[in-house]
């Protein structure tokens, strides 16, 4: 078996780093996949806070006027994730009132309740968003169930 040669590499062989290449990568995402974004984004808050909400803003402020239908599925996506962050902050303050009740011992009655809205919230998130993103991606707008149109 023959020995593999080893090459000198010179200064010149050195690969050298195109500023334009993230511009060009980043222009060349279709709607589909900006669309897709805004809708996977739910998924962030689970570990940046709040950036399931400033995700699909911005992508609604960037897109909506060049690309629609990336614009139009930022927007549903940013209603919905607003309609579950309100959602959790009246739970946050059932879980509250439940704490304060637990004084007199009625409050711990609520917390099994608010538990199960809390993985249920969290199961909803998950599977809304990742079957809205794989409708977005395929190029089919996605209308989210029981979500406040906030935003128009």
């Amino acid at each position: 078996m023959p020995k593999a040669k080893a090459t000198k590499t010179t200064k010149s062989e050195t690969p050298t780093f195109d500023t334009n290449d993230f511009s060009k990568a980043f222009n060349n995402i279709t709607e589909n996949q900006w669309a897709m974004f805004a809708h996977i984004a739910g998924l962030a808050a689970f570990i940046v806070p709040f950036s399931n909400l400033a995700i699909p803003l911005i992508i609604w402020q960037l897109k909506k006027a060049s690309m629609k239908f990336a614009g139009e599925q930022a927007l549903e996506a940013l209603n919905f994730q607003l309609t579950l962050t309100i959602a959790s902050m009246i739970i946050a303050v059932g879980f509250v009132v439940a704490g304060v009740l637990s004084i007199i011992l009625v409050g711990f009655l609520f917390m099994p309740f608010l538990f199960i809205a809390t993985i249920g919230l969290m199961i909803l998130d998950v599977v809304m968003s990742i079957r809205a993103a794989i409708d977005a991606n395929n190029g089919k707008a996605t209308r989210y169930p029981w979500t406040i149109r906030l935003v128009k």
